[in-house]
């Protein structure tokens, strides 16, 4: 890839080799603004994964029962390759997320070459570099930036696959490492195999798609089979919690997601030029077919499940590369059609201007949003969650049970054993309803400490006073039992959805 990546910057016009540095000036700068963030789901990777090397298996909970609650089992592998080689382990996540964050512009650029309108240029890698989400998601801890630029690659293995007739196609493992990495990650393997099937030589066709197809059973049967032995599930705990039981959550349907999304970056426009890209008569060579069908599989994928609790469209970044490529592609498209009905050079130019200080605006106001509304939840060098765990820690017995919804930091931080309140690392409580939790952890489990996630709200005219963000914590704080048996011990400014209330109960001191 880095021969297609020199070929491209070689051949690229002056204006745009000096617009792709400045963008990916942008990304370094863009991650390194964001890379004090840990997004709270980190820690419970990571715990796992420093449980995994001390022996003690897949558990979330020390002794605890073996439950696949974080949803990147080569993430979580990754991180305990880190912890067992004596490496800080967080701090490598978000060098390998950062590494894959900026290869994804280079892998933008090496695969224009191969779209329409059969050129190479930056525009794609421009547009891929300057997006806020993919520079604040590759360097927070998660699995997302890497898994991010696996599927980029694949899509350019694929490519290669085709034009070096690969009877053993490379780009079959790349998507069997993001089915590893991401429970949807192998929904990838449809567009992957049709593409294989439809496209390249003739002759290779069929051998191409068998090996892939093979590659892929094989790879991701045994992990299914090593699933059920272990965990005695076929799918991961998040499943139950997430997608088979949306009551927890409460976040709305993930169209809603989808559609927000394309309210904020540009409505139609960019699936409408990566649609024109796929269409047109130089996409006979399987490139934009393939980054379109990946495109169209993360759409399916989030309009298919509940809406994603974590801001900053965690869910589209893994689609972001195929599109900003496809889009530009598209966009390119128009140009040339311009150019032939008339259009004079300088008043193109004027259009391609007018459409990249809108994208640089764009660009900018949402890299400043994301890291305003982060910014409370820091709380000097430690975020509120890491100093709320610390002083649990400090001020409990090791033996004690803390319950609350973010089920991260606080926990990984405290060393205590955790009741997560939103089921993700819980079978039982990802299982039921809300008003069952509720009558679980107050009447039955009875820990120590239950963390609500509450914020100050007008419950009345002229009434103000603690309200709950997720259903289960709601019910909690109203039943009787909680509210005679628990006291409320303080509050950890977090930010402006929900601060997080502990209470302590009634017979600890």
């Amino acid at each position: 890839m880095l021969g297609a990546v020199r070929s491209a910057w070689r051949a690229l016009p002056g204006a745009e080799r000096v617009a792709l540095v400045v963008a990916l000036g942008w990304l370094a700068a863009a991650e390194a603004l964001f890379w004090g963030i840990t997004y709270d789901d980190a820690w419970i990777s990571l715990r796992y994964a420093e449980h995994l090397v001390a022996g003690q298996g897949w558990v979330f909970n020390s002794g605890g029962e073996r439950v696949e609650g974080a949803s990147n089992p080569l993430w979580v592998v990754f991180l305990a390759g880190c912890t067992a080689a004596h490496l800080p382990a967080m701090t490598m996540a978000k060098a390998a997320g950062a590494a894959a964050g900026f290869c994804l512009p280079l892998i933008a650029l090496a695969l224009a070459a191969r779209l329409p309108p059969g050129r190479p240029h930056a525009v794609g890698a421009v547009l891929t570099a300057v997006a806020a989400p993919v520079a604040f998601w590759a360097v927070d801890g998660l699995e997302t930036g890497v898994y991010a630029g696996v599927l980029g690659g694949a899509v350019w293995l694929a490519t290669e696959d085709l034009a070096r007739r690969r009877a053993v196609p490379r780009a079959a493992f790349a998507v069997l490492a993001a089915a590893l990495l991401r429970p949807e990650g192998i929904a990838f393997a449809i567009p992957l195999l049709w593409v294989f099937w439809r496209h390249g030589d003739s002759s290779g066709r069929r051998a191409r798609t068998r090996a892939a197809g093979a590659i892929l059973l094989a790879g991701f049967g045994a992990f299914l089979l090593w699933r059920r032995l272990y965990f005695g599930s076929w799918v991961p705990n998040t499943y139950w919690a997430k997608a088979a039981n949306p009551a927890l959550w409460d976040r709305g349907p993930g169209w809603a997601y989808l559609a927000d999304f394309l309210g904020e970056w540009g409505g139609p426009v960019a699936p409408g030029l990566a649609v024109l890209a796929v269409a047109s008569p130089g996409a006979g060579g399987g490139g934009a077919v393939l980054a379109g069908g990946f495109v169209a599989a993360q759409a399916a994928f989030v309009a298919a499940v509940p809406r994603d609790w974590m801001f900053a469209w965690r869910f589209m970044v893994p689609a972001w590369m195929p599109l900003a490529v496809l889009a530009a592609a598209g966009a390119l498209v128009v140009r040339e059609v311009l150019a032939r009905a008339g259009w004079s050079p300088r008043r193109l130019r004027g259009l391609a201007a007018a459409g990249a200080l809108a994208v640089a605006g764009l660009a900018a106001r949402r890299a400043w949003v994301l890291h305003d509304q982060f910014l409370p939840a820091r709380g000097g060098d430690r975020s509120v969650h890491e100093q709320l765990g610390r002083w649990l820690k400090a001020v409990l017995p090791p033996t004690a049970r803390v319950a609350l919804s973010d089920a991260g930091a606080v926990p990984y931080f405290s060393g205590l054993a955790a009741v997560d309140l939103l089921g993700l690392t819980d079978p039982w409580i990802a299982r039921h309803a809300p008003d069952e939790i509720a009558r679980e952890v107050v009447e039955r489990r009875r820990p120590e400490v239950i963390v609500l996630a509450e914020k100050d709200r007008q419950l009345a005219p002229g009434v103000v006073g603690l309200a709950a963000v997720f259903p289960v914590d709601r019910l909690i704080g109203a039943h009787p039992g909680f509210r005679a048996g628990w006291v409320r011990r303080g509050l950890w400014a977090y930010s402006n959805e929900y601060d997080l209330v502990v209470y302590f109960r009634a017979d600890i001191q």
